[in-house]
């Protein structure tokens, strides 16, 4: 359900081509360290050229992907989480993740010099030390979003900030850390540390580590849940023997994401329809204001443009609605 957005609305395409970007590029990544063309040690020596050719299809995809989504520009640091459990490290190991590091500081650079700034606001450290007390409480509000059914909307509010949220939410991650390495100590814990890792990786830039104007966003979760189907996956294995048991609550799971896929989607059959919503359930959110203010005044209805700014100005700062 949390990916309704990425699928039904058309300014999340960015999301949806930028994880396709990724993934491929790894797969391009993939061809370029594999040191026999052909699967089993009895299979020829891949040549420099082809390696070196993979590489470099690689190198414009992921940079394509970070064009798509800036939030790919984390792609050097995945790829490294790659190589280090799953490939030995060699100089061809070493040379393309240097080649992606340049790459994505080459992307940062150029879209530093066209923004002017790093992040969608200045950044000081100000909102750096805001962002390191919001930053665990961002990752786990995450990962609730991606594993519920229902709930989901365009806004959401950024919940209040202190040292004691922070320490507890710090404890909550260590726990779930500790739980995942539990769960997958007999089979293949690698599978679920690296989907931990993937999800903590990718989700970095949005984390308010670096000023960012939502709080938090279906769409930014499209990338960060490829991490949470490997830990699921590795779960999987680690519970094989017990599959058949599980079967039936394991199709009832599937039977609730199903129908809150159904019911999410509903919200997002028009504009209008979803925003209305969404000022109803986050009447507090300056950009739900907005975009239902903006909407009343495209569909040609002002007076329902000025109820609406009046019915929640009691609770916030209504903001204008744009001309």
């Amino acid at each position: 359900p949390v990916h309704v957005e990425v699928a039904a609305y058309a300014s999340a395409l960015g999301d949806a081509l930028s994880l396709a970007l990724t993934l491929t590029a790894f797969l391009a990544l993939d061809r370029s360290l594999q040191r026999k063309s052909n699967e089993g040690e009895d299979g020829p020596i891949r040549s420099p050229l082809k390696s070196a050719t993979w590489l470099a299809v690689s190198l414009i995809l992921g940079f394509a992907a970070m064009a798509a989504k800036e939030m790919a520009v984390t792609l050097p640091v995945l790829l490294l989480l790659i190589v280090a459990f799953f490939y030995r490290w060699n100089v061809a190991a070493i040379v393309a993740s240097l080649a992606h590091f340049v790459v994505a500081a080459l992307f940062m650079v150029l879209r530093t010099s066209v923004i002017g700034r790093v992040g969608q606001e200045n950044s000081t450290w100000q909102t750096l030390s805001h962002g390191l007390l919001l930053a665990p409480v961002a990752l786990v509000h995450y990962v609730a979003n991606m594993l519920s059914p229902l709930g989901h909307q365009p806004s959401y509010l950024e919940p209040a900030t202190s040292l004691g949220l922070f320490l507890a939410t710090v404890m909550l991650v260590a726990l779930g850390l500790a739980l995942a390495w539990r769960l997958e100590r007999a089979r293949t814990p690698k599978y679920a540390v690296f989907g931990l890792g993937f999800l903590v990786v990718s989700l970095s830039p949005v984390l308010h580590l670096v000023p960012v104007w939502v709080f938090m966003a279906d769409r930014f979760a499209l990338a960060p849940s490829v991490g949470i189907a490997f830990v699921g996956a590795s779960v999987a294995i680690g519970i094989e023997h017990r599959l058949q048991k599980l079967a039936p609550a394991l199709a009832l799971v599937g039977v609730i994401f199903a129908a809150g896929t159904l019911l999410e989607q509903s919200k997002w059959r028009s504009n209008l329809a979803l925003f209305s919503h969404d000022v109803q359930a986050v009447p507090q959110s300056v950009m739900a204001q907005s975009n239902h203010c903006t909407m009343m005044l495209k569909i040609g209805d002002p007076a329902a443009a000025v109820r609406a700014r009046q019915d929640v100005q009691h609770r916030v700062h209504a903001v204008p609605c744009a001309p």
